[in-house]
């Protein structure tokens, strides 16, 4: 097993500290990797990262909190990781004020909100966010289409590609496939209104 091989290294670094630890939660053995994570003596902010998201990954909510109140230094992933974690299990609002109070908002920060709000039924919401973005990606135009086809509203949802192409925005394949799924939905709309 990795972790003996681990132990007989005299003094591992931190990389190597988080590389198990990693090996701990992509396993779901969360305990062992809590275990090995408070036994790190010197924790990087990948460290403390990978933990939290492994908190949350595993329904710890409370834990990753936590945790994420304990770092010493916090990043723009640790600020979107515990936002995604929270929305993750339906906590909108703590979410909020989680993306309020970042100091630095990217646009995967962006994203996230947005596809929390979606996940959460929270469609106008997602609308509002996405309009007050300094800037957007292929991520932020697909999750809107997407977002808004499984919430029922495929015609806008088919208008933001359209707005999407136009800004010069080149489809991934993800959006392709967001599209023809809401085509699709399109179509069996027609067919159930005949």
């Amino acid at each position: 097993e990795a972790r003996a091989i681990f132990d007989k290294i005299i003094t591992p670094d931190v990389y190597l500290c988080t590389r198990m630890l990693s090996g701990y939660l992509e396993n779901r053995r969360f305990d062992e990797a809590l275990e090995l994570f408070d036994e790190i003596p010197v924790k990087d902010i990948v460290t403390w990262n990978l933990m939290m998201k492994g908190c949350f990954d595993c329904g710890e909510v409370e834990k990753g909190l936590t945790l994420f109140d304990a770092m010493p230094e916090r990043n723009v992933i640790s600020w979107t990781t515990s936002m995604s974690g929270l929305l993750k299990v339906g906590l909108v609002e703590e979410a909020e004020r989680l993306f309020l109070g970042m100091p630095v908002r990217d646009v995967a920060a962006w994203n996230a909100m947005i596809y929390g709000y979606f996940a959460n039924g929270r469609v106008d919401d997602a609308m509002k966010l996405f309009n007050m973005m300094p800037s957007r990606n292929v991520i932020s135009w697909t999750s809107m289409i997407s977002g808004l086809d499984q919430h029922g509203r495929t015609d806008e949802a088919l208008l933001m590609f359209a707005k999407m192409v136009g800004f010069g925005i080149v489809p991934s394949s993800s959006t392709f496939s967001s599209v023809i799924t809401a085509c699709a939905n399109m179509l069996d709309l027609y067919l159930g209104v005949q």
